[in-house]
């Protein structure tokens, strides 16, 4: 099987995210009443930010195609160029000098991500256990039972890893309606599964959003992206009883680090 469409799919799916946020970000002035814009400035930056919500929702559909023939860990690895897109885009439309340091941890990430294709197994199956599957989406109401007794700080961490959590069943959700129905996509009506999807999409955004009320960028952006790029790895090998490549452990504890430390490097990037 040619696993090189997949790749290049799972790829472009994280560049229209990022590059989807970036426009947000750069068109989010529109909303914001007391900022003095003339009224065509303000429709420019309004079509800018809508743009980006388009291009980010978008990214569902090379994702699915993607999940059909690759191991959830494997594309949600390529989270991992989704950042450097992320990082580096906003570096660019903010003019912002890029440090020795930012490039050492990207060509780290590039490296990472090229080494993730000539794994072996890549494009074994595996098969659904949907109990499994229900017990660890029940899993993020443990932390969130915590909250009322934590101070803001660690509700910020709590909230983060809340919604990294959650981005990590986004694609294993997507790997359980592929792996049953295929690219049918009228079926996924059909499923308990695509509403969970959606209620973690969902809940992933919000708990975003209130990781960052609460806490700092430079702690909570870095978190919420190493753990949606680590966690599908154990909770595909737990759902689906798949048996992934060993080395594809070390790989993406590289990948989560180097990441999560180029954010750390540039937290502007990430700013909602």
């Amino acid at each position: 099987m040619n696993l090189l469409v997949p790749f290049i799919l799972a790829l472009g799916a994280y560049t229209l995210l990022s590059s989807g946020l970036l426009l947000m970000k750069f068109g989010i002035p529109w909303t914001f009443r007391e900022a003095h814009l003339s009224k065509g400035r303000r429709r420019r930056l309004f079509f800018l930010w809508l743009l980006g919500f388009l291009l980010s929702n978008l990214c569902v559909v090379p994702q699915t195609m993607a999940l059909k023939t690759l191991p959830a860990p494997t594309v949600s690895a390529m989270a991992g160029w989704g950042i450097l897109v992320l990082v580096f885009g906003a570096g660019l439309l903010l003019k912002e000098r890029i440090s020795g340091r930012q490039r050492a941890l990207a060509l780290l990430v590039v490296l990472s991500l090229a080494l993730v294709p000539l794994l072996p197994s890549q494009g074994v199956q595996g098969s659904l256990h949907p109990l499994r599957l229900l017990f660890v989406s029940l899993l993020p109401l443990v932390p969130l039972s915590l909250l009322k007794v934590l101070g803001p700080s660690k509700a910020a961490v709590l909230w983060a890893s809340v919604s990294g959590y959650s981005a990590a069943m986004i694609v294993l959700l997507l790997k359980a309606l592929t792996s049953l129905f295929g690219l049918r996509i009228s079926l996924y009506f059909e499923s308990p599964w695509l509403y969970l999807y959606l209620f973690f999409s969902l809940l992933s955004f919000l708990s975003l959003q209130m990781a960052y009320r609460k806490g700092k960028l430079i702690t909570v952006g870095p978190l919420h992206y190493s753990l949606s790029l680590l966690l599908p790895l154990p909770l595909s090998t737990f759902v689906f009883h798949q048996t992934l490549p060993l080395l594809l452990w070390p790989l993406l504890f590289a990948l989560a680090a180097a990441s999560g430390l180029l954010l750390r490097e540039s937290p502007e990037s990430i700013a909602p």
